[in-house]
């Protein structure tokens, strides 16, 4: 496992390598990105702001976009495909957790999930996340967690 993680604003370099090569095996493909993605980063300063790099030994491991709404603090977070099913994601999603904390002290982190995505689920239930109810996520009903940081 990655001693350190390393978190920085997404930049060009990792946000085409995520649209070309990041590809999520089934049932996981509705979390590819595209081309329309990465076009949108590169041309919306005002979005890509709220996207961030998770490297680690100078290798890209995922990424997040968080978007602050009153007291809380909308997290999206992926991890690089390969790296999924590993047992690698309490060390990831940790360090993003940090990350907020640094900037969003107090602040109450909410995500979605879509309720096929059983390792996401697990991963939130064991790092202290609770179901507080349910949302839309890509046009399908999710369901909604949240944890004060």
């Amino acid at each position: 496992m990655y001693e350190k993680y390393r978190i920085e604003a997404l930049d060009e370099k990792s946000a085409e390598l995520i649209a070309e090569c990041w590809r999520y095996p089934e049932p996981y493909e509705m979390y590819n990105a595209d081309r329309n993605r990465y076009r949108k980063y590169r041309e919306d300063s005002e979005e890509k702001k709220h996207y961030f790099q998770v490297t680690a030994d100078g290798i890209l491991v995922g990424y997040f976009h968080v978007e602050k709404e009153d007291r809380f603090v909308n997290l999206n977070f992926k991890m690089k495909p390969e790296l999924c099913g590993q047992g690698k994601g309490k060390q990831f999603l940790n360090a993003i957790e940090k990350y907020i904390h640094r900037y969003q002290k107090g602040m109450t982190i909410v995500g979605d999930v879509l309720p096929f995505d059983e390792r996401a689920l697990t991963l939130l239930k064991h790092m202290g996340y609770a179901q507080c109810g349910y949302a839309e996520l890509k046009n399908y009903p999710a369901i909604r967690y949240m944890k004060k940081v």
